[in-house]
Formats: C-alpha cells, sequence, structure tokens
C-alpha cells in the first residue's frame, strides 16, 4: 500500500504479473490476483497478463480475462510454448476478441523464446499477430526475447529489438532494472533508438 501510494504520487503506473506455480507461489491466478487489487483499489497499480503462464494456470483463459477486466495494464502474447504467436496451439484470435471486448487498449509485448531463426520469428510473429487482431489498437508490440544471455551475443538481442519495435517512443521515459548487461541493456538501448529516454538499473 506504501509502494502504491508512493507509485500514484509520481503519476506513475505499477503492474503484478499474474505467473505460474512452478516460477512464483503468490499472484499465480487472475482470480489471485484480482482479489488483491480489487481490495487495494489503486488506480495506478494493475494487472500483467501473459498467455504462456494464463495457459498452465487458467481453466480458461478468456474467461480469466472477463474476470480481470479493467484490472489489466499490460499483456505479454505469447503461444503455448512461449513461442511467437502462430507457432503453437493457443485460440490467440480469441484471447484478442476478449481484451477488446474487456476494453483493453494497451500493448502487446512478445516476450518469446526464439528457435533456430530468430529474426524471421520474431518478423513472422510480428505478422501473424498483426493479421490476428486486425491492425486495432493494439497493434503495437515490442520483442523481448526471453532467452540467457550466456548463448546469445546482446548484439543479437540489439538487432532483434530494433527492428522489432514498430512504434515511436519519443517523449516517453523508462527505467530499465536489470539493464547493466546482456538483454536488459539491449533492450534499453533498443528504445533509445525509438526516441525513449532511458534511466538504466543493474
Amino acid at each position: 500500500l506504501e509502494l502504491g501510494n508512493y507509485i500514484e504520487q509520481k503519476n506513475c503506473s505499477l503492474v503484478l504479473e499474474v505467473i505460474n506455480r512452478y516460477e512464483n507461489n503468490y499472484f499465480n491466478t487472475v482470480r489471485e490476483t484480482s482479489v488483491f487489487l480489487e481490495a487495494l483499489d489503486l488506480d495506478c497499480v494493475k494487472m500483467h497478463l501473459d498467455t504462456f503462464h494464463m495457459n498452465i494456470e487458467e481453466a480458461s483463459v478468456c474467461g480469466a480475462i472477463c474476470r480481470a477486466g479493467s484490472l489489466v495494464r499490460h499483456v505479454h502474447f505469447v503461444d503455448n510454448t512461449r513461442a511467437v504467436p502462430g507457432m503453437g496451439c493457443m485460440a490467440l484470435p480469441d484471447v484478442v476478441a476478449c481484451l477488446k471486448a474487456v476494453g483493453y487498449e494497451g500493448f502487446l509485448g512478445i516476450e518469446a523464446i526464439p528457435g533456430s531463426d530468430p529474426e524471421g520469428e520474431a518478423r513472422s510473429g510480428a505478422r501473424w499477430a498483426c493479421e490476428a487482431i486486425s491492425l486495432s489498437k493494439q497493434a503495437a508490440f515490442f520483442f523481448c526475447w526471453n532467452v540467457s544471455v550466456r548463448h546469445t551475443p546482446r548484439n543479437s538481442f540489439n538487432h532483434y529489438s530494433k527492428d522489432a519495435i514498430m512504434f515511436s517512443l519519443n517523449g516517453k521515459t523508462a527505467l530499465i532494472t536489470g539493464s547493466g548487461r546482456g538483454i536488459g541493456l539491449a533492450i534499453a538501448e533498443a528504445m533509445a533508438h525509438q526516441g525513449a529516454n532511458i534511466f538504466l538499473s543493474d
């Protein structure tokens, strides 16, 4: 509550990601997170959904989105295996329809694990997602490859990120944690390339 009040005073937002039980021991489901956020009752603290985690925890992904409703502030939009959209078996067009139904107008972040052709997959995933949502207001994406920096050079992250951020960040400010090296630094550089003012925190 104290942190939420501080964030509200600074005119910022905080999102709590709903993460599956194998990676976290709280906020595993939309229902659990919704109950907490409704009790907190702060407009600056909302929910971050991730279709990969939802596919593990929710009996109905679309039902969970409807339960979350206006609490949704950000969405990671990936297929069931953490691949880019269109490379798995999730009914992602239905997910988009549910997001529209609850009034979500934010970004869809594609946080995916790359295969043998990361750049090609990034472009394919973006094309597939744009077709799935018919270039609606949700057709603004950023990519965040969810991989080990030990196995992929940082300049590869930077290259893919710069190509994949499809919207201007001019006049925006971002504080990026874990940005002293690896993927965090690459994301920071990519966002700066699109015009954002960046604060690094490692």
